[in-house]
């Protein structure tokens, strides 16, 4: 993170103190050096190509468990990352099997099997500022807050453990609506529909491939 000068806006200078102050706990839990002004964080955005609700602006903030279980996540795309993934969401943020599996069903489509680093239309990187990103292909806005976000705590955009301790910032902070919508859901089926549309708000549904792989994930969980 860089350094404020003395020419700063005072306004925006206090605006990004303002987000350090919400991201010192996280910075502490994981260990890592505390600067002493944050870079500018991003506010709206959608994934999937999709508008999210207006008005809000994510804190820079984290769970320290959550944070713990990121840090030991397989970057390897794979089925096995896809269980991993939703073990630690029912550890992390109380969700039944049924629930996580729905979720990470579309965390599976969207990312073609929990690539970390991959862009939309499959190439594999650094995010090309156009089109979805990582496993939710978080786009616009929101993927500049995801890099904000991975890069003010030291990750790596293109790891595991950023692209987690994201989807447990956002479903605790700004998109919260979409973790209680998806907690009302008792199948996978209709975690995974449910969590598309909240969560997702995806113009092409693919309903059936977010499905197939939560329930595929499912039978992974026992």
């Amino acid at each position: 993170m860089q350094r404020m000068n003395q020419a700063t806006d005072p306004a925006l200078k206090q605006h990004y103190q303002s987000e350090l102050d919400v991201m010192k706990p996280t910075l502490q839990a994981m260990g890592l050096p505390i600067p002493d002004a944050a870079g500018g964080g991003g506010a709206h955005g959608h994934v999937s190509h999709c508008n999210t609700p207006s008005g809000q602006h994510p804190q820079q903030a984290g769970s320290p468990s959550a944070a713990a279980s990121g840090s030991s996540l397989s970057d390897a795309p794979g089925m096995g990352t896809a269980t991993q993934v939703a073990q630690a969401l029912m550890k992390d943020l109380g969700l039944t099997k049924e629930q996580a599996a729905g979720l990470v069903g579309n965390l599976y489509h969207e990312s073609g099997g929990m690539n970390p680093n991959i862009n939309e239309g499959g190439a594999l990187g650094a995010p090309r500022g156009v089109g979805g990103y990582g496993w939710a292909q978080w786009t616009g806005a929101r993927q500049q807050a995801y890099l904000n976000f991975a890069r003010q705590g030291g990750m790596d955009p293109g790891s595991a453990q950023a692209n987690y301790a994201f989807l447990i910032h956002e479903l605790t902070t700004s998109e919260s609506s979409a973790l209680s919508a998806l907690k009302s859901s008792s199948t996978a089926t209709d975690a995974a529909t449910v969590f598309r549309t909240t969560y997702e708000r995806a113009e092409v549904p693919a309903d059936a491939s977010r499905i197939a792989a939560a329930n595929n994930i499912l039978e992974t969980l026992g």
